[in-house]
């Protein structure tokens, strides 16, 4: 009993540490050869244009590497398991699906902090030649309310994009435990 419960605890370990780890450099790989791809096939070398068609390829890349952390962890508790001589059953999955949906929950309901860098050089634009025409408006340039607007969209943006990410992440990993799960289980 205690060398199953240390097995567990150690698939637990590795599955979010070793894996998740490999799963990140596999989903930076995979961005950047479909980046090569995208860039050796349009012809286009402009690097904004390369940066704008990188982003497009987050989510699925982030897709396809968590469906691999999903099966590997799997796969890797399968090997951890069978080291500790602990019969394979269908818990594993289990444990590593419950892990995984209350882990992603978790990172659901808390939405990510966006900062953007306060250090720009946008408020000086045109700062000598702002003039007040009602002197009750105590706004020194009517661009800082703009600005303060375009910073508020874009870090909903990004809260958006990543929140996306988050549960793009819950479901390949989902899918890739239940995969693992039927490969190497035996009913």
């Amino acid at each position: 009993m205690l060398a199953s419960a240390f097995a567990y605890l150690l698939t637990f370990i590795l599955a979010f540490t070793l894996v998740l780890l490999t799963a990140f450099l596999l989903r930076i790989v995979l961005i950047l050869i479909a980046s090569r791809i995208y860039a050796a096939v349009s012809g286009n070398k402009d690097p904004q244009k390369l940066i704008m068609t990188s982003i497009k390829f987050v989510q699925p890349a982030g897709f396809l590497s968590s469906i691999f952390h999903g099966y590997f962890a799997l796969a890797l508790g399968v090997v951890v398991l069978r080291g500790f001589e602990v019969h394979i059953d269908w818990f594993l999955g289990a444990f590593l699906t419950t892990s995984f949906v209350l882990f992603g929950l978790r990172n659901i309901q808390k939405p990510p902090k966006v900062k953007l860098n306060e250090n720009s050089n946008l408020h000086q634009v045109n700062s000598d030649t702002t003039l007040i025409i009602d002197p009750e408006v105590q706004q020194a340039n009517p661009m800082d309310n703009m600005q303060e607007e375009l910073k508020n969209q874009l870090k909903g943006r990004m809260q958006e994009f990543m929140q996306g990410n988050t549960i793009v992440g819950l479901i390949g990993k989902v899918t890739g435990v239940v995969l693992a799960t039927f490969n190497y289980i035996p009913l």
